[in-house]
């Protein structure tokens, strides 16, 4: 997996930001990109994942334990012969070892469609914004994975 940015949670954020803005790309590809300018010297932008790792992110936030809650979409504007999943997904970055780069990538959700917004509650709550509803989500046995929606 690619490398988080490590001088703060903040950074991490941006640099999930940065994949998301970026598009799907391989770390090969990543010599021949012109990254956007950091206007904040204390920031940097980094690749978090790539294909096939992550597909299609579009939107993520980023917890108070520094892991980045990203949506993956297999269903905005889905072709006919599309083989990936049949519904958007969560999927979780994690630094377990606080090293710097993503060690363990897991799906934490799995099942809507049309997902467009996510946002982190501090008492651990996860919301997701479809185009028609908005999901509220939990990992209320704490084994990583959204148990209650």
């Amino acid at each position: 997996m690619s490398h988080i940015a490590s001088s703060a949670r903040l950074p991490s954020a941006i640099a999930c930001l940065a994949a998301l803005l970026l598009g799907p790309i391989t770390p090969a590809q990543t010599a021949n990109i012109e990254y956007p300018r950091v206007l904040d010297e204390r920031l940097t932008i980094e690749l978090l994942a790539a294909e096939p790792d992550l597909v299609t992110p579009v939107g993520l936030a980023a917890d108070e334990a520094g892991r980045i809650f990203v949506i993956e979409s297999h269903t905005h504007f889905r072709p006919p012969d599309y083989a990936g999943p049949p519904a958007d997904r969560i999927r979780v970055f994690t630094d377990a070892d606080g090293d710097g780069r993503v060690d363990h990538m897991t799906t934490w959700f799995e099942g809507t469609v049309a997902t467009m917004g996510i946002a982190l509650h501090p008492d651990g709550s996860v919301y997701l914004a479809t185009r028609s509803d908005v999901w509220r989500l939990r990992d209320v046995q704490g084994a990583g994975a959204a148990d209650q929606a």
